[in-house]
């Protein structure tokens, strides 16, 4: 049975525009957790951000069980922080890790107000970066990035004394990209002039995008004062931009914490979402004959004669890749859905593997090498890096919204040389890598030349 949003078939063009798309489940507060899961998986919804509270409630074994076996991606989990808290620590490691445990790598930081009877603001934000350094070795060994987001200054007092995305990236710029990030949340920096450099600046630091809208006046307590993407005055299609341009190729969640939305059914909140996300966020821009749009803060080398054309897949901005700094491609698959550990003991030679049209697949050249890394969040295997070899052709296009098919030369290591997960994100050169950052990302990924070296150091010779 196919996907469905308003009671609409979802396939083809429609499902692949939904590639990056996330339905946080605070959207649609009143929702039970097995009631989002299996609304997400009927519109062909592939990613869902969930709350540590309704994941308690429904006990968190259970709940990861539940996302697991439904096949949804855990974007995100909210949430730790509040340092000013008693027992903050013992709180945040607790929530580190049931994010390991649900199979995300981004747990978000909300840091937490001024204490009580305190003026001292920038004494609480130097306590806030203490915590994180605390924090960030636990979050290290269990491969979960410590996602800091800022919230609309109106919230310092009571709610977080990191107000913009500059505080953020102070405090972030001390760790490695893979321990310590970034969200940049539509309604909490919309407002600010320097939000656009700063986005730049984060680049791989960028560990969650959430949207939603601004809309006036705002509510009493203002904590609800969001509206779904389309309603308010939030320019949502060019932050989306300047992330993609920033190199941030992961899912989009759609967050909103509004009364009126919660008072309306679950399944028609999640068809609003996606229609929002279509049409404001996504939404790509018309294209003239004769060659692609530029997008913003995109630029295109005459050394790559390689650009997005009009045959390639609408509205995914994936990071550019420069063939002078291409050191390996990276093919993906996901050992959860496809018994892999069978497939390769039977055969470890891999010949071809299916990848996504567009054009990185069409720089795929024979000779340049290639890394298989094999996905997961089950915990039952050593997700990571599995084989290198090379490309061995061009790569081979499917039928009409099908995938295509790269020829290879690959040989998977054996189990004991390969690199696990947790390993190769303990490497500090190899820390900031698409796949890591970007875990829903293009397939193929990439590595970048130093990275690609870093990694040869830890396969076996020959």
């Amino acid at each position: 049975m196919s996907p469905e949003v308003g009671g609409r078939p979802v396939s083809g063009d429609g499902a692949h525009a939904l590639r990056r798309f996330s339905f946080n489940q605070a959207t649609s507060q009143h929702w039970a957790l097995p009631e989002v899961v299996a609304g997400c998986v009927a519109a062909g919804v592939p990613g869902i951000g969930l709350w540590r509270e309704p994941v308690a409630e429904h006990g968190l074994a259970r709940a990861a069980k539940l996302v697991r076996d439904a096949g949804l991606e855990v974007t995100s989990l909210c949430r730790g922080g509040f340092f000013t808290a008693d027992g903050w620590r013992e709180e945040n490691l607790r929530a580190i890790e049931e994010a390991a445990t649900l199979g995300t790598s981004v747990l978000v930081l909300v840091s937490g107000g001024l204490p009580a009877g305190s003026r001292d603001v920038d004494g609480a934000r130097h306590r806030v970066a203490d915590a994180i350094a605390e924090l960030a070795p636990h979050a290290a060994a269990a491969g979960v990035t410590l996602a800091i987001e800022p919230l609309h200054p109106m919230f310092c007092a009571d709610r977080c004394v990191v107000s913009t995305l500059g505080q953020a990236l102070d405090i972030a710029e001390r760790f490695d990209p893979g321990v310590v990030g970034v969200v940049v949340d539509a309604y909490h920096v919309w407002w600010d002039d320097t939000v656009y450099a700063q986005i730049a600046r984060a680049g791989a630091r960028i560990a969650a995008f959430q949207v939603c809208d601004w809309v006036t006046p705002l509510p009493e307590g203002v904590l609800l004062g969001r509206a779904l993407p389309g309603e308010g005055c939030i320019e949502l299609r060019r932050l989306r931009e300047a992330v993609d341009a920033a190199g941030y190729t992961g899912p989009v969640e759609v967050e909103v914490f509004s009364a009126e939305v919660w008072a309306r059914p679950g399944r028609e909140v999640l068809d609003a979402s996606v229609d929002g996300y279509l049409r404001h966020v996504l939404c790509p821009r018309s294209r003239p004959l004769g060659g692609p749009a530029r997008r913003l803060g995109e630029r295109r080398p005459a050394r790559i004669a390689a650009g997005r054309d009009p045959g390639d897949d609408e509205g995914v901005t994936d990071r550019r890749v420069h063939l002078d700094d291409l050191g390996a491609w990276l093919i993906k698959g996901n050992a959860d859905r496809v018994d892999l550990t069978g497939r390769f003991a039977r055969d470890p030679r891999v010949t071809g593997w299916c990848v996504r049209p567009g054009y990185r697949t069409r720089l795929m050249r024979a000779g340049q090498p290639v890394v298989l890394w094999a996905s997961g969040s089950r915990g039952r295997l050593a997700y990571g890096v599995w084989g290198v070899g090379s490309v061995a052709g061009a790569a081979v296009p499917g039928e009409p919204g099908e995938a295509w098919t790269v020829p290879l030369d690959l040989t998977v290591l054996d189990e004991s040389h390969r690199i696990p997960r947790g390993l190769f994100r303990a490497d500090a050169r190899l820390a900031g890598a698409e796949v890591l950052r970007q875990p829903q990302g293009a397939n193929p990924s990439f590595l970048t030349v130093a990275e690609f070296a870093a990694l040869r150091e830890r396969l076996p010779p020959g």
